[in-house]
């Protein structure tokens, strides 16, 4: 499961526009999951109509990954699935991310991972918003790493690996 899609509506909040290659549509990152994981089923989720479809093992919904009465109603949609994966490309707030953290952390598999992408340089989800990861995620691994995306840019990311 992918957290935010890439929505292409000019002025909305996390819009590609001015940020996308050309010919970008929403759903890039989900095909690639989906030819990665020969498998897997991808389910993405965006709070903005422009990034829905369905493609073959990839399905798509609304949903606001900030209000929990939204998740659960996604997840009863889902049957109560779990996920091996779930990654929050979403907002890139640091309490927007802790927000979605709590609200989707409990569909995480056993075993499986919770990865937070894009986190801030300064993100407090380092220092005083720590103590709140923590508690959210009881004894689950957690990683801080560097990525690098392309020849310059490098982006800190979270791994937390659910233990049980």
């Amino acid at each position: 499961m992918e957290i935010g899609i890439g929505t292409m509506i000019p002025g909305v909040y996390s819009s590609m526009v001015g940020y996308a290659l050309p010919g970008y549509a929403p759903g890039g990152s989900l095909r690639a999951w989906r030819d990665f994981f020969k498998n897997g089923r991808i389910v993405g989720v965006d709070i903005q109509p422009d990034t829905q479809f369905e493609e073959e093992r990839i399905q798509t919904f609304i949903c606001n990954s900030l209000d929990s009465v939204s998740v659960d109603e996604l997840f009863g949609k889902l049957d109560g699935r779990q996920f091996d994966v779930i990654l929050d490309d979403g907002s890139h707030f640091d309490e927007h991310q802790v927000t979605t953290l709590r609200n989707f952390f409990k569909y995480v598999k056993p075993g499986g991972y919770y990865i937070i992408e894009d986190l801030n340089p300064d993100s407090r989800i380092r220092t005083s918003l720590y103590p709140q990861v923590q508690e959210i995620v009881g004894d689950a691994l957690m990683y801080f790493a560097t990525v690098n995306v392309g020849h310059t840019h490098k982006t800190p990311i979270l791994i937390i690996s659910k233990r049980k």
